[in-house]
């Protein structure tokens, strides 16, 4: 397989759908469970996230959780009103689902991916409200490194010690894609480098 950056892209992009996750120690004092560096293999991903914080469904500057779901149900309407003049690809019943949707089903569904009717019950198993992801790297030393895209500094490498020591008080999963060879998931790592 060749993970171009459009390749790497869908793999990122669709790993929700694949992902297996590692399982968390607790953090340095005892507090948050952390991932666990011995275990990273290039190509895993880290979500890091404050609790509690707020991840909106869609990325903007300077939003809040308010402006977040009015946005969405502005976009909703005009959707519908889109459809009601030409339903193309949908059927009655899809549009009358989504008629019925709400911003918080469409939250849980499209960006936590929980299934429809059963809280709780995420179809990854994963259940991930987090915007941000860095990807691993584990150089020839066995040194961990996260590669992420940051807004105002493009693309940076950190030793993953560094990059967790300036995450005081942060939750951080790791997970792997799943049904992708290691060659494969460290190749995802040299290309966000490039």
């Amino acid at each position: 397989m060749q993970i171009d950056r459009r390749t790497a892209h869908k793999l990122i992009g669709g790993a929700l759908l694949g992902l297996g996750w590692i399982t968390a120690s607790k953090g340095q004092d005892g507090g948050l469970p952390l991932p666990n560096p011995t275990t990273f293999q290039s190509g895993d991903l880290v979500w890091p996230k404050k609790p509690g914080a707020f991840v909106p469904y869609k990325y903007a500057l300077n939003t809040s959780a308010e402006l977040d779901t009015a946005n969405w149900y502005a976009e909703s309407d005009a959707f519908l009103a889109k459809l009601s003049r030409d339903p193309k690809y949908f059927t009655a019943q899809d549009i009358a689902e989504f008629k019925s949707l709400d911003f918080r089903e469409f939250y849980a569904r499209y960006v936590g991916d929980q299934k429809p009717g059963i809280p709780g019950a995420y179809s990854t198993g994963g259940g991930i409200y987090v915007g941000h992801v860095g990807i691993i790297e584990v150089d020839d030393s066995n040194v961990p490194w996260v590669i992420e895209a940051l807004l105002a500094n493009g693309v940076v490498r950190s030793r993953y010690d560094q990059w967790i020591a300036a995450r005081p008080g942060e939750i951080v999963w790791h997970g792997r894609i799943r049904e992708l060879p290691l060659g494969d998931r460290a190749r995802i790592a040299s290309e966000a480098k490039r």
